[in-house]
């Protein structure tokens, strides 16, 4: 029976090395192909997908997909970057070959391991029970490769790719570019269930894993939880799959385990019938390779006939574990009979029995191929006889599981704890253990637990928690699983504030967990922006910001950080600070004796407008003089001279919240003195001007200057009434005085300048005067002979003349004065001058009488060289000079004063004749002047703007001269004479 068994594996060699040569002749007949491609012309309306399709070569996508290949074979033709062809132009198209290819020379063990992974790796998904169908809703950006590629279901191209089986099983996707799909669409994905274990580990309620195909995809489908795995039963599932591959596995190995040991029978029977040959040599075996004489084989007689009459006792089994191999024993009652013992193993008891041991003649067995955490069935079988045997009692031994691998995530704030352990026997009971400050110091919050799933609701905001499992295996061992550290939910404290002394007093609730925490103090000047850190490791739960200015808004938060530093933050509040009190109030007088008032103010980010307020008296009766303020700085123009006034400055924000500076005191210079005015009594100068109203002491300082003084010399000083009598006054000599006002705060302005003329005395003033002009005439000859009419001009004409003035009294001055003119005629384009400049000279006398401050009036005799002109019709002129005489008489008003400036104007009448007087040549004319006169301590300068009309009659000629002149005068004082 044994060489028949050989005999037909070696038939299977044979028959795979047969298979070996077929693929590879397949192979290379696939890759010579290539050389005989076909060609296609491109048709309008063609792209390279659709050509692929038409000729049936898949699959299009992938590495080993005929899109790369024809891309390789069409290099100038079809271009990568959008796969660009071009109607008419012609392609190379790729011959239909096998997808498998197969190495030019392998072993038998390398070709089996290339077929098992051709099969796994393209094994049609329909049939795959480690697949589960999952229920998903497609989100923004999401692709079906990409997905498939993250959810480990490959391969995810070629025919049997899960791509091609994902669009299979959604035939009512809406139809996009390559395996884009549609946002917030359902579409239904077949993946691997171990994938769907670690999705709905995370999340159980948003992962739908379906527990078999639905027929179609609608709301129904959706709505029915019974439609839909739990975490828990999908474990199970996965575990009972994970079991069968397991015993499968050990199935496997303990049949070519069988058929190595049929094949060591053989050599033994071979190497007993040597022994007794060889008898000398028996001794020289090793022990441990000697097999006991009562060793019964395939053809002793109770193994191959029933012999009747035999007492089979029965086989007591027993086990135990040792270092995670169990050890079986039994008892040896029934070895005249036979001793050939199969082990039979189960995961279930009193069923589900395989082999795992045969023909071993042995009463002890180690089985190490063991799953942990498994409870094995094991029992004896004994083979006598033909075709009889006997079975042991059955026993079952637990294998030790494995650690526990222990997870925790946070749960709508709670802690939730799962933990895999793959085993199969579900009598173990679970100690979950934590600890809340290090990895020691565990208790116990859970005890006899039997899933594997624990949510821990016992926790504090702001805590940190060390997790174990332990896992009760027998009395004295105990399995523990991996310790873990989570953290729950931070704590998040309510943030408030208030102003204290000035300042920002921040407080925030207290944080009850074990975390030890810090606190960071954030704050802005602008609400959600440009937060800066102003104060870090806080370990208090209140802060004041010493740094916050008056008159500011703020924005704060805390942030929170624990020893993992992760960050929560608090609520956002708005803290206004009350307005900053002003300082450095001061006032001062400006250079018109009105008072500023100027203050500082450390001033926040808030609007801030101020209030002036004014007293009389300190401390009361204030009233607000100007509100709404927005500099730093007003003068009070409203204030009166030459009182004592109170301020205080208020800083009001814009809740309306004030602060008051402290109060300061001015008192302003009196007000200049008004209706300052004298006159002269008999010999003394009487003053007097208005009182000044006035809540402090106020007197009076008088200055006097008269006319040989340079600036005004105080008089007096200390002057309390409202008048003053100068008694110290000289005769003929005139007076200027000014009174200022003077209090604590200083010095009024000056008052108006009063000009009074003293007493007349015998001595006389008088002054000398030189004055220079320039004039231009104009000529109207009347040749009364002839009858000739003609006009005549002059250049610019200079002139000089100096001028003695002697006053005889206060109100009457008299002059003399000599002058000479350039007289020059202007060319004439008709007549020739026999002589045209001439030196003219002029002298005259005249007195000037004062009729009252403003007007006055003068009469002036003169005698004066004049040019006549006389044409005789034709072309020649004779010249002639004529002394002349004319009187006149001014009248002069002064309508503009302004200290010693004068600004007149005077006018009147001019009579000029002859000197050899005859009635007939008498002649009337005028004169009118604007005169500008500056007077000074010891000069004085005038100019006069002049056009004068004077008319001349001699020697039947008649002569109208205008003349229009500027002029210019210095005259210096001479003093008393």
């Amino acid at each position: 029976m044994i060489n028949a068994k050989q005999n037909t594996l070696r038939i299977k060699y044979l028959f795979n090395l047969i298979l070996i040569l077929l693929l590879s002749i397949i192979s290379y007949t696939s890759l010579s192909q290539e050389k005989n491609n076909q060609t296609y012309q491109i048709k309008d309306g063609d792209n390279v997908l659709s050509i692929l399709k038409k000729h049936k070569l898949t699959p299009i996508y992938g590495k080993n997909g005929y899109l790369s290949e024809i891309i390789r074979l069409n290099p100038e033709t079809i271009h990568d970057e959008g796969n660009l062809i071009f109607p008419k132009n012609e392609i190379i198209l790729p011959i239909k070959s096998l997808e498998l290819t197969i190495p030019d020379s392998v072993n038998y063990a390398e070709y089996t391991k290339s077929i098992e992974n051709f099969k796994t790796k393209f094994r049609n998904f329909k049939d795959n029970d480690n697949y589960v169908y999952m229920f998903y809703t497609v989100k923004n950006g999401d692709m079906i490769s990409m997905l498939l590629q993250n959810l480990e279901a490959t391969p995810i191209y070629g025919t049997y790719g899960s791509l091609n089986f994902t669009i299979e099983l959604n035939p009512k996707k809406r139809m996009t570019k390559g395996d884009l799909i549609i946002p917030r669409e359902k579409i239904l994905l077949f993946i691997p269930m171990k994938i769907a274990l670690k999705l709905m580990q995370k999340d159980e309620k948003s992962v739908l894993i379906l527990k078999e195909k639905p027929k179609e995809l609608n709301k129904k489908t959706y709505r029915d939880s019974n439609n839909f795995y739990t975490f828990s039963e999908l474990e199970k599932l996965y575990k009972s799959k994970e079991n069968e591959k397991f015993n499968l596995k050990i199935k496997n190995e303990n049949q070519m385990e069988f058929i190595n040991n049929s094949n060591s029978l053989d050599n033994k029977k071979d190497e007993a019938s040597t022994l007794d040959n060889k008898k000398d040599n028996s001794n020289s075996l090793d022990n441990k390779n000697k097999e006991p004489t009562n060793i019964i084989y395939e053809d002793n007689p109770y193994n191959n006939i029933n012999v009747p009459n035999i007492d089979i006792k029965p086989i007591q089994l027993t086990g135990k574990i040792e270092n995670g191999i169990i050890k079986l024993t039994w008892d040896t009652n029934n070895k005249e009979y036979s001793n050939m013992y199969e082990i039979k193993r189960s995961i279930k008891s009193k069923n589900s029995y395989y082999t795992i041991k045969k023909l071993t003649t042995k009463n002890n067995y180690e089985d190490n191929k063991l799953q942990p955490g498994t409870e094995y069935f094991y029992t004896i079988v004994l083979h006598y006889g033909k075709e009889k045997k006997i079975k042991s009692n059955e026993i079952s031994l637990v294998v030790e599981p494995k650690q526990p691998k222990l997870t925790a995530n946070l749960k709508n704030g709670k802690v939730q704890l799962n933990w895999l352990t793959n085993n199969l026997f579900k009598g173990f009971k679970y100690e979950i253990l934590r600890s809340e400050n290090n990895l020691e110091n565990f208790k116990s919050i859970m005890n006899n637990y039997s899933n594997s799933i624990y949510l821990d609701k016992n926790i504090s905001l702001g805590s940190k928690y060390y997790y174990k499992v332990k896992i009760f295996y027998e009395k004295d061992i105990n399995i523990f699983s991996n310790i873990v550290e989570i953290s729950s939910k931070n704590f998040k404290p309510k943030l408030s504030g208030i102003i204290e002394s000035n300042k920002v007093k921040l407080m925030w609730t207290k944080n009850n967990g074990n975390k030890i925490l810090s606190y960071r103090v954030k704050r802005s000047q602008k609400n959600n922006r440009d937060f800066v850190t102003i104060a870090n490791n806080i370990i208090e739960n209140n802060y004041t910001d010493e740094s916050a200015l008056n008159g500011s808004t703020y924005y704060y938060y805390v942030e929170i950080m624990d020893d993992e530093k992760n960050p929560t933050v608090t609520n956002k509040i708005k803290i206004i600070t009350t307005p900053p009190i002003p300082y450095n109030f001061r006032a001062r007088l400006d250079k018109n004796n009105n008072i500023h008032l100027s203050w500082d103010i450390d001033k926040g980010n808030n609007s801030i407008k101020y209030h002036l307020s004014r007293s009389l008296s300190s401390m009361q009766n204030y009233e607000i003089i100007q509100d709404n303020l927005t500099e730093k700085s007003v003068t009070d123009f409203s204030a009166k001279k030459g009182l004592r006034y109170y301020y205080i400055v208020t800083a009001v924000d814009e809740s309306h919240i004030s602060q008051d500076s402290f109060e300061i005191t001015i008192v302003s210079p009196p007000e200049k003195v008004s209706n300052f005015h004298g006159e002269l009594i008999g010999h003394t100068i009487f003053l007097q001007w208005d009182f000044v109203k006035t809540n402090i002491d106020t007197h009076f300082i008088l200055k006097r200057k008269s006319e040989n003084d340079e600036d005004f010399i105080p008089l007096s000083e200390e002057i309390t009434a409202n008048n003053y009598t100068d008694l110290e006054i000289l005769p003929q000599e005139n007076y200027s005085y000014i009174l200022l006002a003077v209090n604590e705060g200083g010095i009024s302005l000056e008052s108006n300048i009063i000009k009074i003329k003293s007493f007349f005395g015998k001595h006389t003033a008088n002054s000398l005067g030189i004055t220079n002009g320039i004039s231009f005439y104009t000529l109207k000859e009347t040749n009364q002979n002839i009858g000739s009419n003609d006009t005549f001009y002059t250049s610019a004409s200079p002139y000089a003349q100096i001028e003695h003035t002697q006053n005889w009294s206060d109100h009457m001055r008299s002059h003399f004065a000599l002058g000479v003119t350039y007289f020059d005629i202007s060319k004439s384009p008709i007549y020739a001058f026999p002589q045209r400049q001439f030196y003219l000279f002029n002298a005259n006398v005249g007195i000037q009488f004062d009729l009252n401050n403003d007007w006055k009036i003068m009469y002036e005799y003169s005698l004066n060289e004049k040019v006549l002109l006389q044409t005789d019709g034709y072309d020649q002129v004779n010249t002639l000079i004529r002394n002349f005489q004319s009187l006149k008489v001014l009248a002069n008003y002064t309508f503009y004063k302004y200290g010693f400036l004068f600004v007149q104007v005077e006018a009147g009448p001019l009579i000029t004749v002859p000197v050899q007087f005859s009635p007939a040549n008498l002649q009337f004319g005028y004169e009118s002047a604007l005169k500008l006169t500056q007077q000074n301590n010891k000069f004085a300068l005038e100019a006069r703007l002049f056009y004068k009309v004077n008319p001349l009659k001699s020697e039947n000629i008649l002569s109208k001269e205008s003349e229009i002149g500027l002029s210019g005068k210095i005259i210096f004082d001479l003093g008393f004479q």
